[in-house]
């Protein structure tokens, strides 16, 4: 691995030359035996440049190292690359990329750097960012539609962050503590395994990314053919059904109880469908969010599957679920399935209101299961994502 001089490490660091040779001096860092420095080097001055913030002196945090009360070797292992800062300032890399003070600010409140100075250096990532960013608006993306992904895209990711951080917590962190570790070794004896964990998360999430990208190409794809090829389908017997069934308060669980409530709670959600699927003969397509899909032979069973779940929900005392049905011929693959009856049937759920299933026209002319629910018609509805005005039903029970 190269070594960097001192005014490598000093732009990097987002510090000046005289302040790297201090905290050479008090012994923060040290030169390897060709006289340069290590590339972690920087993540020790940017973590001791950020304590001096606080009112910590380079010299204490010096004097802490040397009487072993604390140890930065954990960087070594942990984060050996550090994300370091440019000569670029701010005020420069938007003035390069031409992008808009409004498109910028907007970005500074996602990445949280709305009071950075505009002759502060800017991070790599910072800079790639923007980057992306302005390729997105040469390729005619509007500013909204950006600064609206990006900011989806990073709420998700500090959740899925979170969730990890919480996983490390409680595998490493907890136990460390728990047998007697001073902070300082916690992050040291933890450190190769975090970096493992890491590295797993960090793959699954690209994995993840790319099979829900592939799954979102794939419908798209599978509806336009549909609008083409559609009438050329030969007529089979009983259609199938899809249903998607969701709690419509569980993000607000979420945010009020926390993560761990909400979580026993999806996982009894879970429970309450698989028990409705076995019953109706149905099964358990995937789980969404605060969502499911389920897939059934008949509307019949799909129907009945929802009234089970949406009962069951009810009795345990978790968030009101809501569903929506159609049924109609539709793609299979790996196990999925895609096209226009799959989207109806999602968007009809998302239409729902809480305690309520909505199901198409078709679902209700196949009903065949008496007079122990009626029908109520909503009339026909605009859904987001689908181009016609789509007639819904509400499922209702029989009065007496």
């Amino acid at each position: 691995m190269p070594e960097l001089s001192v005014s490598e490490v000093a732009v990097a660091g987002g510090t000046s030359e005289e302040k790297v040779e201090e905290l050479t001096r008090v012994g923060v860092i040290s030169p390897q035996n060709g006289g340069g420095y290590r590339p972690s080097d920087v993540r020790r001055v940017r973590l001791t440049l950020a304590l001096a913030t606080s009112g910590v002196p380079f010299e204490a945090v010096g004097e802490a190292i040397q009487d072993g009360r604390i140890s930065f070797d954990f960087i070594d292992e942990l984060a050996p690359n550090p994300i370091p800062l440019l000569p670029e300032t701010q005020t420069e890399l938007v003035e390069r990329l031409g992008l808009s003070d409004e498109l910028a600010r907007g970005l500074g409140t996602i990445l949280g750097t709305c009071s950075l100075p505009p002759d502060q250096q800017v991070r790599t990532d910072h800079a790639e960012l923007f980057e992306l960013v302005a390729a997105a608006k040469a390729a005619g993306a509007d500013d909204d539609l950006v600064i609206r992904v990006v900011r989806v895209t990073a709420e998700s990711l500090r959740h899925i962050i979170d969730a990890q951080r919480d996983f490390i917590d409680v595998s490493l962190l907890e136990p460390a503590a728990a047998a007697g570790a001073t902070p300082s070794e916690m992050l040291t004896v933890t450190a190769p395994t975090r970096r493992r964990y890491r590295e797993l998360g960090r793959r699954s999430v690209e994995l993840l990314f790319d099979r829900f990208v592939d799954e979102s190409t794939f419908q798209q794809v599978v509806e336009l053919m549909e609008s083409e090829l559609g009438e050329h389908r030969v007529a089979g017997g009983t259609e199938p059904a899809i249903a998607f069934i969701d709690l419509s308060g569980y993000t607000r669980l979420a945010e009020e109880a926390g993560d761990a409530e909400a979580a026993a709670q999806a996982t009894r959600f879970i429970a309450a469908v698989e028990a409705a699927a076995s019953e109706t003969g149905g099964r358990l397509v995937k789980v969404l969010g605060d969502g499911v899909m389920m897939h059934f032979g008949d509307s019949d069973s799909a129907i009945r599957a929802a009234i089970g779940v949406l009962s069951r929900v009810q009795r345990q005392g978790l968030p009101a679920a809501r569903a929506g049905i159609n049924s109609g011929p539709m793609v299979r693959r790996d196990g999925d399935y895609f096209g226009s009856v799959v989207n109806v049937a999602a968007r009809a759920a998302d239409y729902a209101r809480a305690h309520e299933i909505l199901v198409t026209q078709d679902v209700m002319d196949s009903w065949t299961g008496g007079d122990s629910i009626y029908f109520r018609s909503i009339g026909a509805v605009a859904l987001k994502n689908v181009s016609r005005r789509v007639e819904l039903f509400q499922v209702m029970p029989a009065e007496g």
